[in-house]
């Protein structure tokens, strides 16, 4: 944010044909179902005491590349928990990837298959989606949702003021548990720091994490009897929002400091506290400021605050991989000096026992502790998790019981479940052979790509929970924007988003206009097919020991994939299904017998690689052309099918599971007809190449490769979420923008967003050729180009 009292210089425009933000990704999501189909029969499904229309036997699946398709079969030498460390340069790209092979030609593995077949299953069997994820809790971070984050931290009277507090954390050695040691603190220029340190080339305000700057300043300090030392003395001027840096905040500003002594009036003695620095401060802007200050603590003042274990359970999930469990970089550096017992060496760089936090008191009690973390704007876990999330999907009815704490779901009952608490495992019933090559595809396809492959973010609350504040015929889809009610009495707008941060509605009180949507997720995730495979994301930019900005080609994945029209045979193996159930896995494989759908397999799904047409075989020729034998299918009852009859019998099973599944929806109340449900209609359409091709042209299922993106379109005037697939634009929103659509200024007060740091501002007036705007978010005007203004 530019100084306050000064105009800001717009500078040229990125691109003379800038476009606003859009929120895209190459996977979508079949909606959440608020029902779970459980069948009657779940109990007496085995192995040993037949169904009365129960089917046993064998047939064949082809199945048959569309795109290039890559399995891999694991790297022993680089995965796993006895892999030694990779310290290959970051310049260096890594080993290529093994393929899976059998006798040394590729194949498909029996659980791909069953994977497959299983997760198509799950999505149109309105399945429990709880049963098929992880609990994992997030921690959030938000700087662009003042309500549910921002709020948290500050406020504004006469600038803004911190509600964040620092404090010493230490392990009570008796009971084990925390105890803060509050203390006063102060914000430090980095550029003091360095000066203080006298050691040439020691910057802090490049891109890096806390740790890197401890290990920095602590190799270039050394301190008493061999140590190395974070003690420092400082002065600093009282708290106020004056000062030579961070303007208009309420802050304590070191004048002075010393490294290891100062001499001057008003010394204090204190430590240098880091924090992580996520830009460059050489790359700074107006409109894109970056961190340019850390912090000095003082000794405690004495008083000690007992830290809640609720508190400090929610620290630790914050400060977690929230897939892995294992604790981030922040944590794993800290958490040995906050352990540190009695036998080890008493060293001043690891705070004799103790680390510095910030936390936050609970409303109007002074004295105690409600949250905690390691930065001045730490992330707060949120209350709810994954799991809370998929169940607040369902109707209350369905939430909670003995049906939905134990009953295996459609799906569980054929593929099996886990044992769990209440309930024993089943076993399933079905079972997917190794997919054999039966005929080579394009030999052109089959050389070695590199693609930089990117994990998901099942945090990132625009795409991954449920939306309903959308506003009506908006394109592209956006929340809806609210007030919420400060201190003072202002209304400021937010984003009316759902997040992680919401409670569930039964842990809620009444609804109040205050009060977010609760937390939903959106659905079961799927990567859309296409005919074609796509570009890939370039690499993340590292700086090397020479300050050159070079390619991270140490994430990026190297594989050889097998050629488009390539075929593969596997068996589909099954004992006691019912006829329904196997007409699911039949039903699954064929999407109801479309001959044009694929499925995604593999891969590199999210560039188009791995679409698979599946269809039924009466018989299999091995790969070397031997025929393995015809579908054979047994009735309990005793009729036997074979070849052709056998197929034409599957068919039928189809047929009884759309049957059975239609019965079932209208005994729980659901009117619209299966077929036309929305979640089958969204299985069929992210399955169809053809709406693949036509979204893919619009650049609707690229990744976002600029990590500003994703906090631009969360701006209170942006708002944007992930619109359901395929995205169609909705009539009336494209006959509003088309009436909308105006050459020249607009008119004075029009909201929008400057296109270049997705700020909110408000059009004033027209400056020759340039547009006058205000920045809603603290009053400041700019002058701006044209192109850089976008009203919503």
């Amino acid at each position: 944010m530019a100084e306050r009292g000064r105009i800001r210089d717009p500078g040229p425009a990125r691109h003379p044909d800038a476009e606003p933000p859009k929120l895209h990704a190459p996977y979508n999501f079949v909606p959440i179902n608020d029902v779970v189909v459980r069948p009657a029969w779940a109990p007496h499904a085995s192995h040993d005491i037949p169904f009365k229309d129960g089917v046993c036997g064998r047939f064949w699946i082809r199945i048959t590349t569309v795109t290039p398709l890559f399995i891999g079969a694991g790297d022993p030498e680089t995965d796993g928990e006895d892999a030694p460390e990779d310290d290959r340069p970051k310049d260096q790209p890594p080993p290529p990837r093994r393929r899976f092979e059998i006798d040394g030609a590729p194949a498909i593995p029996g659980t791909s298959l069953r994977g497959l077949v299983s997760n198509t299953v799950e999505a149109v069997t309105f399945g429990d989606l709880r049963r098929r994820i992880d609990d994992w809790r997030f921690a959030f971070r938000d700087l662009q949702n003042p309500k549910n984050y921002v709020q948290h931290f500050t406020y504004f009277d006469h600038g803004i003021r911190n509600r964040a507090k620092a404090g010493w954390l230490k392990v009570d050695p008796a009971t084990g548990r925390w105890r803060l040691l509050p203390c006063a603190f102060a914000v430090v220029k980095q550029s003091d720091l360095e000066t203080a340190a006298g050691v040439p080339r020691f910057r802090l305000g490049r891109r890096q994490s806390a740790e890197d700057k401890y290990e920095i300043w602590l190799k270039s300090r050394p301190g008493g009897r061999g140590t190395r030392s974070v003690a420092v003395s400082f002065v600093a001027g009282p708290p106020g929002p004056d000062g030579e840096f961070a303007k208009g905040r309420h802050l304590r500003r070191v004048t002075k400091i010393g490294v290891p002594s100062l001499k001057a009036a008003g010394t204090i003695a204190g430590a240098v506290v880091f924090t992580g620095q996520p830009q460059d401060r050489s790359k700074a802007s107006r409109t894109a400021p970056a961190k340019a200050t850390d912090f000095v603590f003082e000794e405690p003042d004495g008083s000690v605050i007992p830290v809640p274990e609720d508190v400090r359970e929610a620290f630790e999930w914050g400060h977690r991989d929230p897939v892995t469990g294992s604790p981030n970089r922040e944590w794993a550096f800290f958490r040995p000096k906050l352990y540190k017992t009695e036998t080890q060496p008493r060293r001043i760089d690891q705070f004799d026992g103790r680390i510095p936090v910030f936390y936050l008191e609970t409303p109007g009690e002074p004295g105690t502790v409600r949250a905690l973390g390691l930065a001045m704007m730490f992330r707060l876990a949120c209350p709810t998790t994954t799991h809370g999330a998929a169940a607040q999907a369902l109707r209350p009815d369905q939430r909670s019981g003995a049906d939905a704490d134990r009953a295996p779901d459609f799906a569980g009952t054929i593929f099996g479940t886990a044992p769990s608490s209440g309930a024993a495992g089943l076993k399933g019933r079905v079972r997917f052979g190794h997919g054999r090559r039966t005929v080579r595809g394009a030999a052109a396809d089959e050389v070695e790509r590199t693609v930089l492959l990117l994990g998901p973010k099942p945090g990132f609350y625009p795409a991954y929970l449920r939306q309903p504040e959308v506003e009506p015929d908006s394109w592209p889809p956006r929340v809806r924007k609210a007030t919420y009610r400060t201190e003072t009495g202002k209304t400021p707008p937010y984003a009316r988003y759902s997040t992680y941060m919401s409670p569930a509605a039964d842990d809620r009180a009444a609804e109040t206009d205050g009060d977010d949507p609760p937390a939903v997720l959106r659905g079961w995730k799927r990567y859309p097919v296409t005919s074609t495979v796509r570009e890939s994301a370039p690499p993340p930019v590292f700086r090397d020991a020479l300050g050159e900005d070079k390619p991270n080609q140490k994430v990026t994945t190297r594989f050889t994939p097998v050629g488009g029209g390539t075929c593969f045979d596997a068996s589909v193996d099954f004992h006691n299904l019912r006829r329904c159930e196997l007409g699911a896995i039949v039903w699954a494989l064929t999407f109801g017998g479309d001959a044009r759908l694929c499925h995604a397999l593999g891969m590199a799904k999210p560039y188009g690689y791995g679409a698979v047409r599946i269809t039924l075989a009466p018989a299999s020729d091995g790969p070397d052309g031997a025929v393995l034998g015809p579908a054979r299918l047994e009735e309990n009852l005793g009729d036997v099918h074979e070849g052709a009859d056998a197929l034409a019998f599957l068919a039928r099973c189809r047929d009884a599971f759309e049957g059975y599944m239609a019965d079932a929806l209208a005994e729980l109340g659901i009117k619209t007809p299966w077929r036309d449900s929305d979640q089958v209609r969204a299985v069929l359409a992210m399955a169809d190449p053809q709406i693949g091709d036509r979204v893919a042209a619009q650049g609707l299922l690229d990744y976002m490769r600029e990590p500003r993106a994703f906090q631009k379109i969360k701006n209170t005037m942006v708002r944007l979420i992930l619109a359901p697939y395929p995205p169609d634009r909705p009539q009336a929103a494209a006959r509003q923008a088309g009436a909308g659509d105006k050459t020249g200024a607009p008119a004075p007060g029009t909201r929008g967003y400057h296109v270049e740091d997705g700020e909110t501002v408000v059009f004033v007036r027209p400056e020759g050729r340039r547009y006058r705007v205000r920045y809603e978010l603290d009053g400041e005007e700019a002058v701006i180009e044209p192109e850089n203004f976008r009203s919503v």
